[in-house]
C-alpha cells in the first residue's frame, strides 16, 4: 500500500488531541465497533495505542461512508489525553483523478473543435469552447476541500463517542 511519505513518515492530514481521563479500553471499544464494519484491519492494539490500516479507496459514490477512504488510522491515550491521527490517501487519489479527467476532457474537446473548427478558420469558436472549461478546474481543490471537511466532521464525532462512552 502506497503512503504518502514527508520525510520517511506517513503525512498526518488530521490530527485531534481531546481531554479525556474515561476507560481506555471502553474508548477504544467504540473505535473498533465503528471502524472494523467498514474494512478496517488492527495494526497495533496496546494499552495505551490503537492503529487501523483502512482501505484507502478512492472516493466514487454520495453513498459511500468516507472512513473508507482512509488508509491509516492512529489513536492513543496519553496523559489523561485521547488523540486521533489519521491519513487521507483516498482523497488524495480522488483529487488525482478529478485533475487527470478534467485534462483528458479539455484535450478531447481541443481535438475535437480543433478538429472540425479550424478547417474553416473559426479560431475564435474554438477559443469559446476551451473557455468552457476554465470553471472545470475548480472542481477538483473544492471536491477535496469538502471532502476533507465531511471526514474531519466524522472523525471529530468519532473521537467525542469514543470520549463520551469511554467514561
Amino acid at each position: 500500500m502506497s503512503r504518502n511519505r514527508v520525510n520517511g513518515k506517513c503525512q498526518i492530514d488530521y490530527e485531534k488531541t481531546s481531554r479525556f481521563t474515561g476507560d481506555v479500553k471502553k474508548a477504544f471499544g467504540v473505535a473498533m465497533n465503528m471502524l472494523m464494519p467498514h474494512g478496517f484491519e488492527i495494526t497495533e492494539n496496546t494499552d495505551t495505542v490503537l492503529a487501523f490500516r483502512g482501505p484507502g479507496s478512492f472516493y466514487f459514490s454520495n453513498s459511500q461512508n468516507l472512513f473508507t477512504t482512509i488508509p491509516q488510522i492512529n489513536i492513543s491515550a496519553r496523559r489523561a489525553e485521547l488523540s486521533v491521527e489519521v491519513e487521507f490517501g483516498g482523497i488524495r487519489k480522488t483529487k488525482k483523478y478529478l485533475i487527470i479527467f478534467v485534462l483528458f476532457l479539455a484535450l478531447f474537446h481541443l481535438a475535437l473543435f480543433g478538429f472540425l473548427l479550424v478547417k474553416e478558420q473559426e479560431v475564435l469558436i474554438l477559443w469559446i469552447g476551451l473557455a468552457t472549461f476554465v470553471p472545470l478546474a475548480i472542481i477538483p481543490p473544492l471536491t477535496t476541500k469538502f471532502l476533507k471537511y465531511q471526514t474531519s466532521k466524522s472523525l471529530d464525532s468519532l473521537l467525542h463517542n469514543m470520549i463520551v462512552l469511554g467514561e
